[in-house]
């Protein structure tokens, strides 16, 4: 059996918690990355507003808001639509 050391110990534990630390801190940038795509894509299903306003109010790329209307539309046409 090996042996470790109290240093080790201590290591290993701090690694340990860093990791955590960052997994947290990397999930809530996705969820917020998230909730701006949902937000934007609902309104886009408003119609009222350009892609480039869609992209200011969500904070998004126009490339991504372009992205997100091209899923939703293949979604729809699709009959993919969750209730």
């Amino acid at each position: 059996m090996p042996y470790v050391t109290t240093a080790e110990r201590i290591g290993m534990r701090k690694g340990m918690v860093e990791g955590i630390q960052k997994g947290m801190v990397e999930g809530k940038k996705e969820g917020k990355k998230e909730g701006k795509k949902e937000m934007a894509k609902n309104l886009l299903l408003l119609g009222v507003l350009t892609e480039e306003q869609v992209a200011n109010a969500a904070e998004l790329s126009v490339d991504e808001i372009r992205l997100l209307k091209r899923e939703a539309e293949s979604a729809s046409a699709g009959g993919d639509e969750v209730r």
